[in-house]
């Protein structure tokens, strides 16, 4: 049985709210961009949140997936998986049908996309392969100004939970700082397996 929530995931609402209100990485302006001259709105349109949703509505499957695929980590399918949804009336409206994507999924589709989050602070951040928002919400709570100390409880964490879950450590950052991170993490390893993977992927 898929998991099912009454709730969204409070962080990918946070990446959907940005980008409607014009937080766009250098990658999703360029699709932003392309996508609204092929239906006829001008970039002084587009501070019309209006026109934004007007010009999302629009776009056929492709377009939507170039422009949106990247709000769910490394999953594109979130997005393919939502376009038949338009056309979308509010933004509210865009990340419940994305919400609702993954939630009808299986299991192991969502598994899929628990392990395509990357670890706070681990091996893809030092090598700098974290997607544009990650390395944002992650810089934003000064995960890359860790101690010495914090960095090597961080990793500790990382290889606990990762062995204990079987997926990334996945929690909504904003607002957060390394401590609240720290002492959520390790009040998250204490939960048994089923309650965190309801909770990570409500995150």
């Amino acid at each position: 049985m898929p998991f099912m929530r009454d709730e969204c995931s409070p962080g990918r609402r946070i990446v959907v709210e940005e980008f409607f209100a014009g937080f766009l990485n250098e990658t999703q302006q360029s699709h932003f961009f392309s996508a609204i001259s092929l239906v006829g709105i001008t970039a002084y349109d587009i501070d019309d949140l209006r026109m934004r949703l007007a010009a999302i509505n629009a776009l056929d499957r492709d377009a939507f997936v170039a422009l949106l695929g990247g709000i769910f980590e490394h999953s594109p399918w979130v997005a393919a998986a939502s376009w038949q949804a338009r056309p979308f009336a509010s933004v509210d409206a865009l990340h419940a049908a994305m919400v609702a994507a993954v939630d009808h999924q299986g299991e192991a589709r969502q598994l899929e996309l628990l392990r395509a989050h990357s670890e706070l602070a681990g091996k893809a951040a030092i090598r700098g392969e974290l997607t544009d928002d990650s390395a944002q919400e992650q810089a934003g709570a000064g995960l890359d100004r860790c101690s010495p100390e914090e960095f090597a409880r961080l990793q500790a964490l990382n290889a606990a939970y990762n062995a204990k879950f079987g997926f990334p450590f996945i929690i909504a950052v904003k607002g957060l700082d390394r401590a609240g991170i720290v002492q959520q993490f390790a009040t998250r390893l204490e939960h048994d397996p089923a309650t965190e993977f309801r909770e990570a992927l409500a995150s």
